[in-house]
């Protein structure tokens, strides 16, 4: 039995969720759960992983991860690193940053490996939809 204290603590501090897994669709994640001993922080640390942000440094066209934590110490590193850059490169021509979630890091990174595939051909066939340009392939990846 829970003591008073505990469930007041529990009441003011803490959300319980429940998660309902299909045995058929979400098999492979029902094994993953079983594999790992603490499955409250796995679940915590992907979400975490997920919604983590990122500051990258641009620099003549490379870009590198300068920073990795939450959104309020990025925009406060990307400050200070726009800073610096401004000392370097007055004109923010060659040296520039800027934050983005993880996520969006990842998407970027997909999308970079699949142009990356792509024929120099078929990074020129563009197509016209609702009177913008896009390239075709990308845009039928984007649209399926």
């Amino acid at each position: 039995m829970k003591y008073a204290a505990q469930a007041k603590y529990d009441k003011e501090h803490t959300k319980g969720l429940y998660l309902k897994l299909n045995k058929e669709t979400d098999a492979d994640i029902i094994a993953k759960l079983g594999e790992v001993d603490g499955k409250q922080t796995y679940i915590k640390d992907l979400i975490r992983k997920d919604i983590e942000y990122v500051v990258i440094l641009s620099t003549r066209g490379t870009e590198e991860v300068h920073f990795t934590g939450s959104l309020e110490d990025c925009r406060m590193q990307e400050n200070l690193l726009r800073q610096a850059c401004r000392e370097k490169d007055p004109d923010g021509v060659e040296m520039d940053c800027y934050t983005i979630s993880g996520a969006e890091m990842r998407k970027a990174e997909e999308a970079k490996e699949y142009w990356d595939t792509l024929t120099e051909e078929e990074k020129h066939d563009y197509i016209e939809v609702d009177g913008k340009k896009y390239i075709r392939k990308i845009y039928e990846k984007n649209h399926k």
